[in-house]
């Protein structure tokens, strides 16, 4: 099993970025932001719910595996977190 870690990180590090104003994004796109926030957290949250039963079915055959799936969990669960937060 091989999990990259990197690749999640940086994928939700966009989602949670883009929605904070904390990079560029077109000016239609941060309107369309602005106007369903609420929809866009709700997704996030089911995604977030989607991807931890995923990471929860996975079995690590190693210390080094179970260290990268303890970390892919862990990003995941602060994104939650923070998608429960808004």
């Amino acid at each position: 099993m091989k999990i990259d870690v990197d690749g999640i990180q940086g994928m939700l590090d966009i989602y949670r970025s883009a929605l904070e104003n904390k990079i560029p994004v077109a000016p239609g796109l941060q309107e369309y932001f602005t106007q369903n926030r609420r929809q866009l957290f709700e997704g996030f949250k089911k995604m977030t719910s989607g991807q931890m039963l995923l990471l929860q079915s996975l079995s690590p055959e190693s210390e080094y595996e179970s260290a990268q799936l303890d970390e892919a969990k862990r990003i995941v669960d602060d994104f939650g977190k923070w998608a429960e937060g808004e």
